[in-house]
C-alpha cells in the first residue's frame, strides 16, 4: 500500500497585512531579534570544523572503542624463532645454543659438519635479532633470503659451508678459525643490530 503525504488546509480567520493592488496578499515585513542572531560560519570554516570533529570523534574511537586500534599495550614478546626440521640434530635435539655451542663445534672432527653446526646457529641468532622467521623446511640458503640485508658474516659462512658441505671442499684452519669468529661474532651479539 502506498503512503502519501497528507496535509490539513488551514484558513485564517483574520488577515494582518496589506494586500497588493492585484490583490495577492503581501506579508508584513518580519523584525530581527537580536537574541535570536546565530553567528554563521564561512562555508570553508564550517566544512574544515565538521571535519575536525569528525576526525577527533574517530580517533577517540578507534583509541578507546575500536579493539584498542590505537592503544599501546605492553611490548609483546618475541618469541625465539625455531629451527626447522631438517636442521634438528640427532634424535630430534634442538641446537645447542652460544658458549655450549661453540664448544662442541671445537671438539668436532669434522669441520664440514662444524661449519654447517656453526650456520645453522648463526642464522637462528640473526633470526632472533631481526624477528624473522623459518619456514618449517627451509634450507640454509632459504632461511638466508629470509634475513634482512645486511648479515655479511652470515652470508660469508653460508657460502663456506656450502662449498664444504654440498662441494666438497677441504676447510683449512684458516677457513675454519675465520668462519668460527664470524659466527661467534653473530651469536654474542646483543642488540637487534646487525653483526656486519
Amino acid at each position: 500500500m502506498r503512503s502519501g503525504v497528507q496535509t490539513d488546509a488551514i484558513y485564517a480567520a483574520k488577515v494582518t497585512g496589506e494586500l497588493s493592488p492585484d490583490g495577492k496578499f503581501v506579508p508584513p515585513k518580519a523584525t530581527a531579534n537580536p537574541r535570536l542572531r546565530v553567528p554563521m560560519l564561512d562555508g570553508n570554516i564550517s566544512m574544515i570544523v565538521v571535519m575536525a570533529v569528525l576526525l577527533g570523534g574517530l580517533a577517540l574511537w578507534l583509541r578507546y572503542g575500536g579493539a584498542g586500534v590505537l592503544r599501546r599495550g605492553p611490548r609483546e614478546i618475541r618469541a625465539k624463532p625455531e629451527a626447522p626440521e631438517a636442521w634438528r640434530m640427532a634424535e630430534g635435539a634442538p641446537l645447542p645454543e652460544g658458549e655450549a655451542l661453540l664448544t662442541l663445534v671445537r671438539g668436532m672432527a669434522d669441520r664440514r659438519a662444524a661449519l654447517v653446526l656453526l650456520l645453522r646457529a648463526s642464522l637462528l641468532r640473526a633470526a632472533e635479532l631481526s624477528d624473522t622467521r623459518f619456514a618449517r623446511s627451509d634450507t640454509e640458503r632459504e632461511a638466508f633470503r629470509r634475513l634482512p640485508s645486511g648479515w655479511e658474516r652470515v652470508k660469508s659462512l653460508l657460502q663456506e659451508a656450502e662449498w664444504a658441505h654440498y662441494g666438497g671442499r677441504e676447510v683449512s684452519d684458516v677457513t675454519f678459525e675465520r668462519c668460527f669468529a664470524d659466527a661467534k661474532t653473530v651469536m654474542t651479539t646483543r642488540t637487534g643490530g646487525r653483526a656486519g
